[in-house]
């Protein structure tokens, strides 16, 4: 190859891949899609059916998450994409092909929905808005809109912490009656690929129902999706419940530690086993207090609950046995100082010591079996 065809090739190719780059940096990567063909009679305030039967809108919810459910302020923050579909027949062939506008929507008629008793939070995704639009040639229109809201919800403590909490999401046309504009859901909700990012709770269903509202201005559909959450029990049953029946069964315990009576003068022996255990006893008490104080889940609306239930009533046998370890100690001390001349008190307390041995584990089985009935049943 002489020299000359060298700087020719050399020349093509460079204007080659000039051209090219030329063209990569004046192409528009942001480039709108055609315009709709619409026809200058068309008018976006009016419905597509205006003056004639009801329009109908077929909604769903895609891609549902629970980011945090809060207790104290009965609130829980959902992000889902809500699709609203309908069809105007204006819009027949104003497209070639179905086309998605994301940026800027053309100037056509849609349907205003509110979600009740909800502060939007904001909202993203593949538009700034979270917005996008989709018209097809036979005049059909897909309306996709990212929520980002927190919705107020009802809820219950009794069975604490196995509660199970019923969250409402509750979608109404803010313009339209029944009689203009109604409202189906079109399917039901992927609980398969839904995501709650709050540890404390997990996703049992979301049930879907259709209800309507009457008020001075018509009657209104409202579409309603029911989250059922249910609490992840296992971090206070760890934290306050296996330890107050472990703390229990310790002072149960001391109960075997028998004693002798030491008449009118105090045996060592006998009063420091029965000191030792009123200790004990004492000490497995404060314990539970400060597991409470600490570790314990209180009801945010002050309802009496499961866990109430529970504290209280292994704290009262707890206590029980701690009254009655103190009065064994302290008997001995009281016949050797001639405080009491009542000779039958202490083997009245080592009965009522027996009867505890033997009544305490009846009740605790018998709790056992009510508690599952009314909080798990």
């Amino acid at each position: 190859m002489t020299p000359s065809v060298r700087r020719v090739s050399a020349i093509v190719h460079w204007f080659i891949i000039l051209t090219l780059l030329s063209s990569i940096l004046s192409f528009d990567f942001n480039q709108s899609p055609p315009k709709p063909n619409i026809s200058k009679q068309y008018d976006p305030n009016f419905r597509p059916n205006h003056g004639a039967v009801s329009d109908m809108l077929n909604l769903s919810i895609d891609d549902f998450s629970v980011l945090e459910v809060d207790t104290t302020r009965m609130k829980f923050t959902a992000d889902f994409t809500l699709r609203t579909s309908w069809t105007d027949p204006r819009l027949v062939n104003a497209v070639n092909k179905s086309t998605v506008f994301v940026k800027s929507f053309p100037n056509i008629w849609i349907p205003g929905t509110i979600i009740l008793d909800s502060i939007a939070l904001g909202a993203s995704g593949a538009s700034e808005n979270g917005k996008s639009l989709m018209i097809k040639p036979q005049g059909e229109v897909v309306l996709n809109q990212r929520h980002v809201t927190e919705i107020r919800c009802q809820m219950s403590f009794v069975k604490l912490p196995f509660d199970r909490q019923e969250c409402w999401i509750k979608i109404k046309s803010f313009a339209y009656p029944r009689l203009h504009l109604d409202m189906v859901w079109n399917g039901q909700v992927d609980v398969s690929r839904a995501k709650v990012f709050d540890s404390e709770f997990s996703l049992v269903s979301i049930q879907q129902s259709t209800d309507t509202e009457q008020n001075i201005q018509g009657e209104f559909r409202i579409l309603s999706a029911i989250v059922i959450l249910r609490r992840s029990p296992w971090k206070h049953v760890r934290a306050t419940m296996l330890p107050t029946l472990f703390l229990t069964f310790i002072a149960y315990l001391t109960l075997f530690v028998t004693t002798e009576d030491a008449s009118s003068l105090i045996n060592w022996v006998p009063f420091s086993l029965g000191l030792t255990r009123t200790l004990l006893t004492l000490i497995v008490f404060i314990v539970t207090q400060i597991i409470l104080q600490f570790y314990y889940l209180r009801s945010p609306d002050g309802t009496v609950s499961g866990l109430d239930i529970w504290m209280a009533s292994f704290l009262g046998i707890q206590f029980l046995i701690l009254c009655l370890n103190l009065s064994l100690l302290i008997k001995p001390i009281r016949s050797a100082s001639n405080l009491s001349p009542d000779s039958k008190s202490k083997p009245r307390l080592q009965r009522i010591a027996k009867h505890f041995i033997v009544g305490i584990p009846i009740f605790i089985l018998l709790f056992f079996i009510i508690y599952f009935l009314v909080y798990f049943i």
